[in-house]
């Protein structure tokens, strides 16, 4: 849709000024920011091994999270979750896993309950007993979900509280989180736009998606305001509760982060990845 038309040679052109955007094909990214480099392109994403300056970072609708079985002995105390929130550096997870691909992120962690020794002469209260816990995810060709699960063990671990990461298949990673197993499960966001609704459903009592047990009137009926009204405050209060519950540990948000060219004055790339033809102008 808007002032577009496709061109003779199958290129869509702004019906203004006959601006040309050619899409080329690249195998990897580090092969597009090669082109870049050379001059045969104007635009490329870069990957998250990229250490050099960029021109564009956009904030994702893409969110890294694990989530806590509220069901599992282990973890049905809500100070042993908060204890498991807090004890995972989230920014040097993200660094190690991400580089400046990814940004980390606390919106769900929970506020400490108390302050460290010495505070007004109030001591912390003791660290909860948890049993062992299992940390779940899929395996796939990258390895990074490997690495991002053993660094959230190692945090664990160097807590005091012992864990293990437990690599699946998709298939038996579904059929096992569906059947209740294992304490932490690797999730996620992924929107097109950021969504209140599309944000809470998954925690919903009724929801297919609920992999952290996770059961609350209270919330469901925020979680439902929030769908129909679209109202702020009703996100804000059924995000609190998740927070109160310490049902989510979110580890990150990702960004996306391209190059572009001295020919491109101006240039809008949205949330999702793509590209606003109508925003791009070129230098005269």
């Amino acid at each position: 849709s808007g002032p577009f038309v496709v061109g003779d040679d199958g290129f869509l052109r702004h019906r203004e000024d006959e601006l040309v955007v050619e899409p080329v094909r690249f195998g990897t990214d580090e092969a597009a920011v090669n082109a870049f480099d050379e001059g045969a392109a104007d635009l490329a994403f870069v990957p998250s091994s990229h250490e050099g300056a960029v021109s564009v970072v956009v904030p994702a609708t893409v969110e890294v999270h694990f989530a806590l079985r509220v069901d599992r002995p282990a973890l049905e105390s809500v100070d042993a979750r908060r204890a498991v929130i807090e004890a995972v550096g989230r920014s040097a997870v993200t660094r190690n896993i991400f580089g400046e691909s990814a940004f980390a992120i606390g919106g769900l962690e929970p506020e400490p309950q108390v302050c460290p020794a010495p505070c007004g002469g109030v001591s912390p209260a003791a660290s909860p007993v948890i049993d062992a816990l299992s940390v779940a995810y899929v395996i796939e060709p990258t390895g990074r979900e490997r690495e991002l699960a053993e660094l959230v063990v190692a945090d664990l671990q160097a807590a005091g509280i012992d864990a293990a990461a437990v690599g699946l298949d998709l298939d038996d990673f579904v059929e096992q989180v569906s059947a209740g197993a294992h304490d932490l499960v690797r999730t996620g966001w992924l929107g097109l736009f950021p969504s209140a609704d599309s944000q809470l459903a998954p925690f919903r009592s009724t929801s297919e998606d609920n992999v952290s047990g996770y059961a609350s009137a209270p919330f469901d009926e925020l979680a439902a305001a929030a769908r129909t009204d679209g109202t702020a405050m009703s996100h804000h209060d059924a995000r609190q509760l998740l927070e109160d519950a310490a049902v989510v540990l979110p580890v990150a948000r990702l960004q996306i982060r391209a190059l572009v060219s001295d020919r491109i004055e101006s240039i809008t790339l949205r949330s999702d990845g793509s590209l606003d033809v109508g925003s791009l102008r070129l230098v005269d």
